[in-house]
């Protein structure tokens, strides 16, 4: 069995508002939504979120095994993660 020292991304109610507005921004642009998920695992966002600070993860590009060596990115998912990153950016 592994163990992590990372810390676990806690759900707090300043995130939970944060993905209710970027939905809404991506709703009316035309961008599927995100879902607000528990998974298993380190988020690099629990290092920002443990401080209080509302911080989203998952708006990066598709890939895999991330923070190893075998980590990949699917390059063709790189425009629609532009677009998600660009509507926050506008119109938060």
């Amino acid at each position: 069995m592994r163990i992590s020292s990372r810390p676990a991304m806690e759900k707090k109610e300043e995130t939970v508002r944060l993905l209710e507005k970027v939905n809404k921004i991506f709703a009316d642009n035309n961008i599927p939504t995100l879902e607000g998920i528990a998974l298993r695992g380190g988020s690099d966002a629990a290092y920002v979120t443990q401080y209080g600070i509302p911080c989203l993860d998952s708006l990066g590009v598709e890939g895999g095994f991330s923070h190893s060596i075998k980590e990949f990115a699917k390059i063709s998912s790189l425009a629609d993660a532009a677009k998600r990153i660009a509507s926050i950016v506008c119109f938060i």
